[in-house]
């Protein structure tokens, strides 16, 4: 079964237990997902938002150097994941815990729901 390692701010391949678990699963598919709202929000600044795209350029580099591709989507986590769903099948979803703010923990809230209501495993 596919394993999909949501990358989160945790972009890294080193020290990584989400990924070292997804692998030891079967095939991953590393996933970032760009959420507007979530740039939107008035504790992110414009200067997260290039620190961050450079580290998206620089985990896509590390994901090639292992011979894979970073997969990167637009939109809200749980639409992103609908899709891939979709055209993938069932998966595992991976992450590594994260402290945000309040939109990121009601995002992470409904990611949950969303696996809990398709049988959908997320570590």
């Amino acid at each position: 079964m596919l394993q999909i390692l949501w990358f989160k701010r945790d972009l890294r391949l080193a020290d990584h237990a989400a990924l070292t678990a997804a692998a030891a699963r079967g095939p991953v598919l590393p996933l970032v997902i760009v959420e507007p709202a979530y740039w939107q929000q008035d504790d992110v600044a414009a200067r997260q938002w290039r620190f961050w795209h450079n580290c998206i350029a620089d985990l896509g580099d590390a994901v090639a150097a292992h011979g894979g591709a970073l997969t990167i989507r637009t939109g809200a986590a749980v639409d992103v994941l609908a899709d891939l769903h979709v055209s993938h099948g069932r998966f595992t979803l991976w992450a590594h815990e994260e402290t945000g703010n309040d939109w990121t923990f009601a995002r992470d809230i409904a990611v949950r729901r969303w696996c809990r209501a398709r049988w959908v495993a997320y570590h």
